[in-house]
């Protein structure tokens, strides 16, 4: 029980909060021997995390991205009325998945072979602390993790602090993956992402550091020089390699076989198909362009297309009744893969800086990119188990020719908004990146009629971390104009940037 027992000291530091774990968060391949190496911590860190983000997915980003309505009416994450249960176990889930993803790291040195685990356990603390601060803004990073040291009341980081810490660790860690070391046959199966290819590791690692810097591109911050930076990664893909294929995606294939399973296989599919209702915002956009992803995603209600409104005060305003459902056997069975990061959001990212001037290529570059990412979300989805009908070549020839790109950034964030359906918090955090796509907002919402901007606080973090506490939310007071609500930006929103909090 040694190895737990440290993971969640770690974890405590952080988060400062008792609230419990939903059960779509627990880890059947926890970890319970003394002591361990560092690839023993891998398993939990990527099959933990991947199946819990499919909860907080399905729970919270489909609802407030307006992919999805819930059919029940006491249910109204679609309304902005998140319970403080549900802030809890994102907030403690990340937390947690970051302290054994910095455990980990402790255990490694800078040499081979340890170099490579190194790299890894940095990624994907990388990895799930983007979440965190991206969900609730400013907190403790330098001085998380320090329980066992005796610091349990960790001051809050700044989220720019954050930003070019993450930045400098993915960096750090680009440089330490070595092909001098082969992972032998038991380390491999430890890795259920790669298998212990380290070249798709590093592709993965400069990926995030490309989401990570496409996120922060505006902020006008000279110290991370995000601008400079992509352009750098760009023209020097030999130093920095990012994904180059589909083969290449940070994909959680579940085997379907116990314990390594969709958290949602076990669930029925009249359930998965009641509980949760397509959306009009995105049925309607796939639907008027004959979109193929549409009935690998959906089911047609009554022989047609149609979505619920989303923030309806009743079922009835919604429509959930007679609104298409998610297919289960695509989505949600035991093998359905969950995506960290996917090849379509790197080619959406490189089309960005395309048009944005960050690199050299101008509309006609981006426009390359944009058809590219667009093509790529298609075979994705297309090629995920369960599907008995991929997409034929005419019909993405077809497609790509009706969303020819007409050179305006709303088309394609449109086109990344239906591309990142189904990861994480993704397009949430690019939603409120750029103001993009248009989503409706219905009178009946909460939050005064505002999407959330972030998350607040645990309600338990005040009371076990009061002074660090107090000090993050003077800095949403002072510096934000806001409160510990929804309502207050993040560092890198739009809303912050064009407003110069």
């Amino acid at each position: 029980m040694k190895t737990r027992t440290i993971i969640l000291i770690f974890a405590a530091a952080l988060t400062a909060c008792t609230a419990g774990f939903e059960d779509l968060n627990k880890n059947p391949n926890q970890m319970e021997v003394g002591s361990v190496s560092p690839m023993s911590l891998l398993p939990n860190i990527l099959y933990s995390g991947a199946s819990g983000m499919v909860g907080q997915c399905y729970l919270l980003t489909n609802e407030l991205m307006q992919y999805s309505v819930s059919s029940n009416s006491t249910d109204a994450y679609h309304r902005y009325m998140i319970p403080a249960g549900t802030v809890a176990s994102a907030w403690n889930s990340l937390a947690r998945w970051a302290a054994s993803a910095d455990h980990m790291a402790t255990l490694c040195g800078d040499e081979a072979p340890k170099a490579n685990f190194k790299a890894i356990a940095l990624t994907m603390r990388a990895y799930y602390i983007q979440m965190l601060t991206d969900t609730f803004g400013d907190i403790p990073f330098s001085e998380a993790f320090q329980a066992m040291n005796g610091n349990v009341k960790p001051v809050f980081d700044s989220q720019r602090d954050i930003y070019l810490q993450l930045i400098t660790d993915l960096e750090t860690a680009n440089n330490l993956y070595t092909s001098k070391f082969n992972f032998t046959d038991s380390q491999k199966a430890k890795d259920l992402l790669y298998g212990g290819d380290i070249m798709r590791w590093r592709r993965f690692t400069n990926s995030l550091l490309l989401r990570i810097l496409i996120r922060v591109s505006e902020c006008g911050d000279p110290e991370i020089d995000a601008q400079g930076r992509i352009r750098k990664m760009y023209e020097h893909q030999d130093e920095w390699p990012v994904f180059s294929s589909i083969a290449d995606e940070a994909v959680m294939r579940f085997t379907g076989e116990d314990p390594n399973i969709n958290p949602y296989g076990s669930y029925n599919d009249v359930w998965f198909s009641n509980n949760r209702r397509a959306g009009a915002s995105l049925i309607d956009r796939m639907k008027e362009l004959g979109d193929p992803r549409l009935p690998l995603w959906c089911n047609q209600q009554n022989g047609v297309w149609r979505g619920s409104i989303s923030g309806g005060a009743t079922r009835e305003e919604t429509g959930v009744a007679g609104a298409s459902s998610f297919r289960k056997e695509i989505l949600a069975d035991y093998n359905s893969p969950y995506s960290l990061i996917n090849y379509d959001e790197v080619l959406f990212i490189w089309a960005e800086a395309a048009y944005k001037g960050y690199i050299d290529g101008g509309s006609v570059l981006a426009g390359r990119f944009y058809s590219e990412a667009v093509e790529a979300s298609i075979r994705h989805w297309s090629a995920v188990p369960g599907n008995t009908n991929p997409v034929s070549e005419a019909a993405i020839t077809q497609f790509l020719a009706k969303v020819e790109w007409d050179g305006t950034f709303v088309q394609l964030m449109n086109q990344k908004y239906l591309a990142l359906f189904w990861v994480a918090f993704e397009s949430w955090a690019e939603y409120r990146r750029t103001g993009l796509p248009n989503l409706p907002i219905a009178s009946t919402t909460k939050n005064d009629g505002i999407l959330p901007r972030r998350l607040p606080y645990p309600v338990n973090t005040g009371a076990t971390n009061p002074d660090n506490y107090a000090a993050a939310v003077n800095i949403l007071r002072t510096r934000y104009k806001g409160a510990d609500d929804m309502k207050t930006p993040v560092w890198w929103s739009k809303y912050r940037v064009d407003n110069n909090l």
